[in-house]
């Protein structure tokens, strides 16, 4: 179980290290 979350958890860091980027590329635009 705890490896599942340490997956799930290094999967959403990086989703949201990925939105956090694109966000404000988005926005520049």
């Amino acid at each position: 179980m705890q490896g599942l979350l340490e997956t799930d958890w290094l999967v959403l860091i990086r989703i949201w290290l990925q939105l956090s980027q694109t966000q404000p590329k988005q926005r520049h635009k």
